[in-house]
């Protein structure tokens, strides 16, 4: 069957209207109340181009961001940076498409996609249950509400960017600091400067904040030889870092690092690279990096994610993410620790690699049944996590069903009973747990 294509661009066009719509009026940002940025956004979807103000786009990139369960101010300060983000990018232009920018953002490509998407939209056809859908809505006062702190925010901090000495400056930003971010003239010169280093005490608290990895010098050579890091002597000879012992390799590795304790510059024998150039290499969060000798193994520990510089995108996330999230990060970072990639992980389970990736990077709730899968796989004391996340637990099946209703947690649909079901868990063989598995995933199937 032949596609029209006029048709379907008819309807894209008539979607992007509609859900362009629904914003102005759903926030009651007018187009002709003084709040445009006069610069615009072009959005191409399927060949099919759309162009918004900046004002009308910092919305989309919003939802892509972060959740609107955040402290305001939080949200309002991500809102400021992503404006100067944007007016630093357009410096003199009118227009840049908006896949030049690098930021996430909500597409109406996407919206097109969910549409689609039958068992999402559960026969649901409305452009307005479209919008719903996609920033996480199962109501129309729920979205409203989504909207209205959207529209409190971009209210109060309409065209607002930040300057230093009268220029916009590049408002960097990283997912979690090493516990305090890094200062910019100390690292990238004057024209930085703006880039202060101040302690975030939250970071310490997160699941993330440290990762432990374990290489052999087979590994480490791997990932050098990858990034096409060539080690040398002092009579510029190729060093065969296969050849060489773990304790030869900390010896000869000098790391200088800032004031925030990230890596500057790393020398390995006589080849200097750089902290970020290093910290690539090894596939690990950030440059806020150190070495040990552990067991025959390199034990490398890294502090934060990302770069340090300007502001950290966790302030306030702890507080407010829900529980299953922190259980899935603590699972996370159990894999991690335990050097299971995520390929080894989608061959045990079944998954795929990508299914997994949006599980652990929060973009996709697991089913009940997926995270017990993954955590026997990796022998991750998920009962343990759950009661480290859910103080609240019942202590019994009677305290449960009295005190619940039986009524399930709205994050990942569990019951009390499940919470009881995984206490007697813990003290079953691997052998058992794998009978029980067994039984429950036959049930599901039935």
């Amino acid at each position: 069957m032949k596609v029209n294509k006029k048709f379907v661009g008819a309807i894209f066009v008539l979607i992007t209207l509609i859900g362009l719509l629904i914003y102005i009026k759903g926030t009651g940002t007018k187009q002709d109340d003084g709040k445009k940025f006069n610069k615009y956004i072009v959005i191409d979807g399927n060949g099919y181009k759309t162009k918004m103000d900046v004002e009308q786009f910092i919305p989309c990139v919003l939802f892509a961001q972060m959740s609107l369960e955040n402290n305001i101010e939080t949200i309002k300060a991500q809102a400021v940076v992503d404006r100067t983000y944007i007016a630093y990018m357009m410096k003199n232009k009118k227009e840049i498409e908006a896949d030049e920018l690098g930021l996430p953002y909500m597409s109406y490509e996407k919206m097109i996609k969910v549409c689609k998407d039958e068992k999402k939209l559960k026969g649901k056809k409305s452009a307005l249950d479209v919008v719903k859908n996609i920033v996480g809505s199962s109501n129309n006062e729920q979205f409203k509400s989504k909207m209205q702190i959207i529209d409190k925010v971009m209210n109060e901090t309409a065209l607002m960017v930040m300057k230093n000495k009268g220029e916009i400056i590049l408002p960097l930003y990283h997912e979690i600091s090493g516990g305090m971010t890094r200062n910019g003239l100390e690292v990238l010169g004057e024209k930085y400067g703006y880039l202060l280093a101040g302690v975030c005490q939250d970071d310490y608290n997160n699941s993330d904040y440290k990762m432990e990895r374990y290489f052999t010098m087979a590994e480490l050579a791997d990932k050098m030889e990858k990034a096409k890091i060539i080690i040398y002597d002092n009579e510029k000879n190729e060093i065969d870092l296969k050849n060489i012992t773990v304790n030869e390799m900390i010896e000869n590795t000098n790391i200088a690092k800032d004031s925030s304790e990230y890596a500057v510059s790393v020398k390995i024998f006589e080849t200097g690279i750089s902290g970020e150039d290093f910290a690539n290499a090894l596939n690990v969060d950030s440059s806020n990096i150190t070495l040990e000798y552990i067991d025959d193994k390199i034990k490398i520990t890294t502090k934060g994610k990302g770069h340090g510089f300007g502001l950290s995108m966790l302030i306030n996330k702890r507080k407010n993410q829900s529980r299953v999230n922190q259980v899935v990060l603590a699972f996370k970072k159990e894999r991690i620790r335990k050097n299971v990639s995520r390929y080894k992980l989608a061959q045990a389970t079944g998954l795929s690699e990508s299914s997994i990736a949006k599980i652990e990077d929060l973009k996709q709730n697991p089913t009940l049944s997926t995270l017990m899968e993954m955590s026997v796989s990796i022998n991750f004391d998920l009962p343990k996590a759950l009661k480290e996340n859910y103080p609240d637990l019942p202590e019994d099946a009677e305290n449960a069903s009295g005190n619940t209703g039986g009524e399930e947690d709205e994050t990942l649909g569990l019951s009390p009973t499940f919470f009881l079901i995984t206490d007697a868990l813990k003290s079953m063989s691997e052998e058992k747990l794998r009978v029980v598995y067994s039984v429950i995933k036959g049930l599901n199937e039935k």
